[in-house]
């Protein structure tokens, strides 16, 4: 009995000892060896060095970019104010002409790595190449933002920076938040989105098996979706429930946008949202293509009752995919298109000489 009993102490000191040992092996590995990318997907969140999150939770917009970022390539940077790129000055310079552009993903340029290639650093660029070179650029999109996150943006953190002009560019993620259930679409968004929670359980104290947890789904992914989303029904019918769901709710958030943003002596563009219907992904299906048209339209309406400026990028961007990296996001050249279309308008309808205000 008693050799029994060693035996199988022997045993469980040896299976607990390995345990540490793989434990061990694997935070040395995580820790000083793992690429950028397997350390952000297999840590926990809470031992990830501030410089690998791209985003940090937020007491008043669930999420926001966190400052300090830098990708795994070292082109990619969010400033000290949690904006990407270049550091700048929260009190404006005087002389200095601010443009800041609020928006989602493609607006951020989730999809080029080079801060000096984005849009809003081409559109920089390119506005001085035409004379402007008072003008400042700020990129305030932030990945998945709807027009929900982008009015708190506005109101708590960008008017801050005292913009002359602010551009809004949104539709795509505002369609997401109508695919859900009809009982949930409410005006808080609270059907859509949460407060930023990570759901850690008992074996995720150990970071190997998190990552076996990860591996094999009964671990949460470190996703921005994970954090902050509410899951919704895979089931829905999506044409019913965007009928259900109508876009209301997007329509009163640019009408605010434009309020507080003309209240607080700032002129705004509001802009259709461009995509690539040919590249397989969800732009391409009728039922999204037709929210979009949806979500344009209301631009449109929106700034025409506000006396504001709108510009029908849509229409100008070309739909070729060497412009595209996916059917929403744009590549470097795309957003090198995308200023040059978007530097002509503001130069003949905001900065030229001769441009009608408002």
């Amino acid at each position: 009995m008693k050799h029994e009993i060693r035996k199988w102490a022997l045993l469980l000191s040896a299976a607990i000892l390995s345990m540490i040992a793989v434990e061990v092996g694997w935070r040395i590995y995580l820790f000083n060896f793992a690429s950028h990318e397997h350390l952000a997907r297999w840590a926990r969140v809470k031992d990830l060095p501030a410089d690998a999150m791209r985003y940090r939770s937020h007491p008043y917009l669930s999420y926001c970019l966190n400052p300090g970022y830098t990708g795994p390539d070292g082109k990619t940077h969010h400033n000290a104010l949690g904006f990407r790129g270049p550091e700048i000055a929260e009190v404006k310079p005087q002389g200095q002409y601010r443009i800041v552009c609020l928006g989602g993903s493609s607006t951020y340029d989730t999809k080029i790595e080079d801060d000096t290639q984005t849009f809003t650093a081409q559109l920089e660029r390119q506005l001085e190449q035409r004379g402007h070179a008072q003008v400042r650029v700020i990129n305030a999109g932030v990945g998945a933002y709807t027009s929900w996150e982008s009015l708190v943006n506005l109101q708590l953190r960008v008017l801050n920076l005292q913009p002359d002009l602010i551009i809004v560019y949104h539709a795509t993620n505002d369609v997401h938040a109508r695919l859900i259930p009809p009982a949930d679409y409410r005006r808080d968004n609270t059907g859509y989105r949460r407060a930023w929670k990570e759901e850690l359980r008992w074996w995720d104290a150990s970071l190997f098996l998190h990552y076996l947890g990860v591996q094999w789904g009964f671990s949460q992914r470190n996703l921005l979706y994970a954090w902050v989303n509410v899951n919704a029904p895979e089931a829905l019918d999506k044409p019913s429930t965007l009928k259900s769901n109508p876009p209301r709710f997007f329509r009163a958030n640019l009408n605010t946008m434009v309020t507080v943003a003309k209240a607080d002596g700032a002129k705004v563009i509001l802009t259709s949202w461009a995509w690539c219907p040919d590249l397989g992904d969800y732009a391409g299906t009728e039922v999204y293509q037709q929210a979009f048209r949806e979500h344009n339209q209301i631009s449109r309406e929106v700034a025409a009752a506000h006396g504001v400026g709108f510009y029908d990028f849509a229409t100008e961007m070309p739909r070729d995919k060497q412009y595209w990296a996916d059917g929403r996001h744009n590549n470097e050249a795309g957003a090198s298109k995308k200023a040059e279309l978007f530097t002509t308008f503001i130069h003949k309808k905001i900065l030229s000489p001769h441009a009608a205000s408002g």
